[in-house]
Formats: structure tokens, C-alpha cells, sequence
């Protein structure tokens, strides 16, 4: 772990090469459900199912780029979605909320 030149006190992390790989993937299919494209979304929601992903957030505790990207990746595909949002969304918003906060 090293700290910027600027004495700004935050860390820079080395990620492996698997976490990076796995958040370019993330971006990418972000990307492609903008714009409130329904098959894509659907598509992308059975890939990343919201249980999983509360689960990462929660794993990615100081890995701050992984977490913005799924982050980006919860907002793109679920909510601003075209799909009507399900049950198990609505169960865990709160839950989301308060692991970014």
C-alpha cells in the first residue's frame, strides 16, 4: 500500500489482475443496459442477481474502485431500469443503502 505524492492520505491499492478483469466486465455490461434497454437489463439481472451483488458490496468493504462498480452496475441495470423492479429488489434497498453509507 503506498499514499499519493500529494500527502492527501489516501491509499492506493495494487488490485489483482481477476479484479480487474471482473470490474471491466461489470462496466461493460453497464454500458450496454443504458438507455433503458429491457432485454439487456433482464439479461444482466439473471447474470448479477441483487442477493450477490449486496454480497460483494458487503466483501468489497475498502476496495473502493470494485465497489463503485457495482455501485454503477446497481444503478445502470436496476434502477434506472425499464423492467418492472421485483420483490426481492424492494426487500434489499435498505439493506444496499446502508452498506454504502
Amino acid at each position: 500500500m503506498e499514499f499519493n505524492a500529494d500527502d492527501k492520505l489516501l491509499a492506493e491499492i495494487d488490485l489483482p489482475p481477476e479484479i480487474c478483469y471482473v470490474m471491466s466486465y461489470i462496466k461493460i455490461i453497464c454500458s450496454c443496459g443504458a438507455g433503458r434497454n429491457s432485454a439487456t437489463e433482464s439479461r444482466a439481472q439473471a447474470m448479477f442477481p441483487i442477493r450477490q451483488l449486496l454480497k460483494n458490496l458487503f466483501i468489497a468493504d475498502f476496495c473502493y474502485p470494485y465497489k463503485s462498480a457495482l455501485v454503477l452496475y446497481i444503478k445502470e441495470i436496476y434502477f434506472e431500469s425499464a423492467n418492472k423492479v421485483e420483490e426481492d429488489f424492494q426487500a434489499t434497498i435498505w439493506d444496499i443503502i446502508e452498506i454504502m453509507v
